[in-house]
């Protein structure tokens, strides 16, 4: 048995040893994290993630300059890991994240971490250079630990317990926010801290947030977001189209809106559609279909829009007096 097969079978025996096979999404109510029943997971650790590495490195066919013997000097390990700019400890069940096991990892641009059964993010202050971060289907509660990631360009929260959005004032680049799917009881769904979307505002480009019992309340507290080009808010609990006026509005650049199983859809229909594209004049696509307004809703833009021309002369004439 060579050395990189020896630690890979270190990593199994670490993984399994007294524990037993259970799902990656946790079967129990939606709400709070579920209480554990035993030992169901292991912190990441240092050993954990050059394993990752090895065994990664194994399976794609590379071929590592740095010493993998078992016995290798930390200083080789150190070497290693610092050239690393993708780390893979997605479905490894960790139960939580720390600084000590990522030390040094200044290189890394992508981390995955989603399936496992981490609770709080944290020790990622120093990876000044991760763009991508995946830490979907974990037990998350709070978007806290994310402070002075200033590269990081896409975040994928989906499948946690997060009820309200916000951690994110400092992150200068973030592009992507994906939140679909919060397991969360009903009638406590996710909220939007205002000061936190506006400090993503200037670069934000895609805002998913489907299944997470956005109300009507919620969504109308979202601002302005003039970079925004996809934003998917379906199967929520909006009941008025009027809550995303705002948004809608404030989205000049927005081609992709979904809001497919609103309440405000099934009551409305193709008015809900019509009203949509009157708040927003670039949207091209609605709940995965062309956007095309009815009669109706043609007549309703033509009547604005010589209301706005009359207002316009109005003032004009005002001014001339």
């Amino acid at each position: 048995m060579s050395d990189l097969e020896a630690l890979d079978d270190e990593l199994d025996h670490h993984r399994n040893h007294g524990e037993t096979e259970h799902s990656a999404t946790p079967d129990h109510a939606h709400g709070s994290p579920p209480q554990r029943g035993g030992d169901v997971g292991h912190p990441m650790t240092r050993d954990i993630v050059l394993r990752a590495v090895l065994r990664h490195a194994a399976k794609a066919g590379g071929r590592l300059a740095t010493p993998t013997k078992v016995g290798a000097k930390p200083s080789d390990h150190d070497a290693l890991l610092r050239k690393q700019t993708h780390l893979h400890l997605n479905d490894a069940r960790l139960d939580s994240m720390g600084a000590a096991g990522l030390q040094g990892m200044r290189s890394l641009e992508v981390l995955y971490l989603y399936d496992n059964h981490i609770r709080q993010i944290a020790g990622l202050e120093r990876l000044d250079a991760l763009t991508h971060l995946y830490l979907q289907n974990n037990e998350i509660g709070c978007m806290d630990g994310l402070s002075g990631l200033s590269n990081l360009a896409k975040l994928y929260l989906q499948g946690n317990y997060i009820n309200r959005v916000t951690g994110i004032h400092n992150l200068p680049s973030l592009e992507e926010l994906h939140l679909t799917g919060q397991k969360l009881p009903p009638g406590n769904g996710l909220t939007f801290d205002l000061h936190a979307m506006l400090s993503v505002s200037p670069t934000l480009r895609v805002l998913c947030a489907s299944a997470c019992g956005v109300d009507t309340g919620a969504a109308a507290g979202l601002p302005p977001l003039p970079q925004l080009r996809k934003l998917e808010l379906a199967d929520n609990a909006m009941e008025v189209v009027d809550c995303l006026e705002v948004v809608l509005r404030g989205a000049p650049q927005l081609r992709s809106l979904d809001v497919h199983g609103n309440p405000f859809c099934h009551d409305l229909g193709q008015r809900a559609r019509d009203a949509l594209m009157l708040m927003s004049d670039s949207v091209s696509s609605i709940d995965g279909t062309e956007a095309h307004q009815s009669s109706e809703g043609q007549k309703i833009r033509h009547t604005m829009a010589a209301a706005h021309v009359e207002a316009l002369q109005v003032d004009q004439g005002s001014e001339g007096r």
